[in-house]
């Protein structure tokens, strides 16, 4: 006799966060954030400049599919900002730990944050609602 698979026993309010999206759906938003963050790569200034206005280009481009799926500008909004605040710390402190590894290979700490942050807004804008 073979065990029952579990139930599904998530909250509500977690279900209704969670969202299943379709191939279109994890397309767009893939090539969006692959874009920005080859702007972040391959961009070669000194000092770096391009990268805040890159990491606004993202949250804009996170709010607006977020906001597409539910048409909830402010939860799309607040989702977007706990996913930069998050990003940008991750990232910092994965930067951090691995700042050699980093700089053998020409990335510094701050496009290695950005890069973070572009991944989880792609998670974020994808699998969330």
């Amino acid at each position: 006799n073979f065990p029952q698979a579990p139930v599904n026993r998530s909250p509500a309010w977690l279900q209704g966060l969670l969202d299943t999206p379709t191939p279109p759906d994890l397309i767009g938003p893939a090539v969006t954030f692959l874009i920005l963050s080859g702007v972040t790569v391959f961009y070669r200034a000194p000092d770096e400049s391009i990268l805040p206005l890159v990491l606004a280009l993202g949250v804009g481009c996170n709010v607006y599919f977020l906001n597409r799926k539910e048409r909830q500008f402010g939860r799309a909004v607040l989702i977007t900002l706990i996913g930069l605040i998050v990003g940008v710390g991750l990232g910092t402190v994965l930067g951090g730990l691995l700042k050699a590894q980093l700089t053998t290979i020409g990335f510094t700490g701050e496009k290695f944050s950005t890069m973070v942050t572009f991944f989880l807004f792609w998670l974020i804008s994808s699998f969330l609602r």
